[in-house]
């Protein structure tokens, strides 16, 4: 399920284009595009009021299988007077599972070879969840030629989460040259002192709730510490207590038999 509800930018649209499985040495087989049904090696689409569904359609028992989509969005980048704008939601809070290990990264193609990125200047990148954890990456340094651009490296954004729950998302915002988007119409405005403001308001939030979390964290291990120094307490209390109130009924001396370092033959001869 991709999210299609307008955002900052307006209104989000998908076109699927490619659906398939992952064989055992990595090549991609797509699956045949159907209109409907859910035959076996299909894919299928379907547009809602707030998102798009793909269904890889498949029937596979007792193996391990890996299936890939490929899909195209419109209204994500936008350009503007004084810088271009990325806002994705690339983990939607339609998706049914939770979402382990997830990593993403976005390659802008306008970017020239040669080109230096300087993360906070010329590309910044932010990262939003519900869960506040995972990173985000803006590498520094000068732009490869395009077929030699790979995550991690200059001219991408790299983000990494460890899990995702379902009905959560994962989204990010770029700023970037609006000379790496010069196809795209230009919106009147400048935008990139708004998306600061908002960034820096959001993160000003996200630090409160985590701090509050953390403190809500340290109380409840002082609470069940302080439980456990009670219980303790208690114990050491009935235990003297019970000492107090039940004491022995024979209080003289008395006898036993202490063993000795004899042979059991001596011992068994002494017994007869």
């Amino acid at each position: 399920d991709i999210d299609t509800r307008a955002g900052d930018l307006g209104d989000v649209s998908v076109e699927g284009y490619e659906a398939g499985e992952v064989d055992s040495n990595g090549d991609l087989v797509p699956y045949e595009f159907a209109s409907t049904g859910s035959a076996e090696g299909t894919w299928t689409q379907s547009a809602g009021t707030s998102s798009t569904r793909i269904d890889v359609h498949y029937d596979k028992r007792d193996e391990h299988a890996r299936f890939y989509v490929r899909y195209r969005l419109s209204g994500v980048v936008a350009r503007w007077q004084d810088t271009g704008e990325l806002y994705w939601k690339f983990v939607g809070d339609r998706w049914e599972k939770t979402s382990s290990d997830v990593s993403c990264y976005v390659a802008f193609a306008g970017a020239g070879e040669g080109e230096q990125v300087k993360p906070g200047d010329n590309l910044r990148g932010w990262m939003h969840n519900a869960s506040m954890v995972g990173t985000i990456e803006v590498p520094s340094g000068r732009v490869p030629a395009w077929d030699q651009l790979e995550a991690g490296g200059p001219g991408t954004l790299v983000m990494k989460l460890p899990r995702v729950l379902s009905g959560e998302f994962a989204e990010v915002r770029a700023t970037f040259p609006t000379e790496w988007v010069e196809g795209l119409t230009e919106r009147p405005g400048e935008r990139l002192s708004q998306v600061l403001g908002q960034e820096q308001d959001w993160a000003d939030s996200a630090n409160l709730r985590f701090e509050s979390a953390q403190r809500a964290a340290r109380v409840k291990g002082w609470a069940y510490a302080g439980l456990s120094v009670i219980n303790l307490l208690m114990m050491g209390l009935a235990f003297i207590r019970y000492r107090r109130d039940h004491k022995a009924q024979f209080s003289d001396k008395y006898f036993r038999d202490v063993p000795t370092d004899d042979h059991p033959a001596v011992l068994h001869y002494v017994y007869a």
